[in-house]
Order: C-alpha cells, then structure tokens, then sequence
C-alpha cells in the first residue's frame, strides 16, 4: 500500500503540472503558483494518505470483533459493559468534535 501510494501521488503531480504547462495564458491568468502548487501538494499527500490508511475501513471493525470475543472468553459478560460503554461515547465524541470544528470556523 505503501508503493501504490507513492505510484498514485507522483502520478497525479505529474498530471497535474503537465495541465498546468499545457494552459493557455488566459487559463493561467488567475492562478497564483505558490497556491496552486500548495493545493496540488496537499491533495496528492491525501490520496497517499488514504492508500496506506484506507485498509483500515475494514480491518478496524474486524479488529474490535475479534477482540470483543477474546475478552468475552477471559473476563465474561463483565466484557460488554466495557464495550457498551465505549460504543454509547461515540456519538458524545462525535458532538464534541463537531462543536470544535464549529468553533474553529467561527475563529478562522
């Protein structure tokens, strides 16, 4: 995943600045390059980011799973009041967050 995600970024950059030098004068008219190369750096760096992390859209659900069942052979049923108590904070992290973000907006 690692390879796939350096294979898709150098891709996408080369595409992208080969666009970039077939524009005509009047396309690049309100183009500024220290932005543009900004935007290309950070959108390339998130398609690399979710090739080496996008595994983990499976693989976590997976994990909590199996773990669940290993602590419900070791520890019992006292097990799932741990875990119903980490699945009812999600949505209270949820709201939180969401909060946060709208108060960074509000600051920027």
């Amino acid at each position: 995943s690692f390879q796939t995600g350096i294979i898709i970024r150098a891709a996408t950059v080369s595409s992208i600045y080969h666009h970039m030098l077939t524009l005509s004068s009047k396309g690049k008219q309100n183009l500024q390059m220290g932005e543009t190369t900004n935007l290309v750096a950070t959108d390339c760096q998130k398609l690399f980011e979710v090739c080496q992390e996008g595994h983990l859209i499976w693989s976590c659900p997976l994990s909590m799973i199996i773990v669940t069942v290993l602590l419900l052979v070791t520890f019992g049923p006292s097990t799932l009041v741990g875990m119903l108590t980490m699945f009812i904070f999600v949505p209270v992290v949820k709201r939180v967050v969401g909060r946060m973000m709208i108060i960074r907006r509000e600051r920027a």
